[in-house]
């Protein structure tokens, strides 16, 4: 788990209004609430990736639900920390359609450059139908 300056162990990590919060054994939780600046994102990309060297793979489950504007810079920390993290699988819900499909063409750009990820990325209506399909993907592999 991410650590605090006093070293104390973090199951969830607040920046600004986003959050990001791990749930054994192996999923993150991360919503991004407002609009998005590179360093937001930067921040609970190191968190996910501090989670993942404790944990091993790691199951994402996105809510952009309330994700406002998000800057150029944002996204390319988006992208970067994606490919960085490899998730095994990632489940988005509350995307609007244009963050949607922003999102798929940035990971389809990803993938033609080689740069794949690990596991799939689905996007869904809502939370629960989100957390379905990653408990699915437990219970299948």
């Amino acid at each position: 788990m991410p650590q605090s300056p006093m070293g104390a162990i973090l199951e969830q990590l607040c920046v600004g209004p986003s959050t990001m919060r791990f749930e054994p054994p192996n999923t993150c939780l991360v919503a991004y609430i407002g609009d998005l600046d590179a360093e937001t994102v930067c921040r609970m990309n190191a968190a996910l990736e501090a989670v993942a060297r404790l944990h091993g793979p790691i199951n994402l489950v996105v809510d952009l639900s309330k994700t406002g504007k998000v800057s150029e810079h944002a996204r390319r920390q988006g992208v970067s920390g994606m490919l960085t993290l490899d998730p095994c699988a990632t489940a988005v819900f509350g995307a609007n359609p244009h963050m949607a499909v922003l999102v798929s063409m940035l990971l389809r750009a990803a993938r033609l450059l080689r740069m794949g990820l690990r596991g799939p990325v689905r996007f869904f209506p809502t939370e629960t139908d989100a957390r379905a399909w990653i408990s699915q993907l437990k219970t299948t592999t």
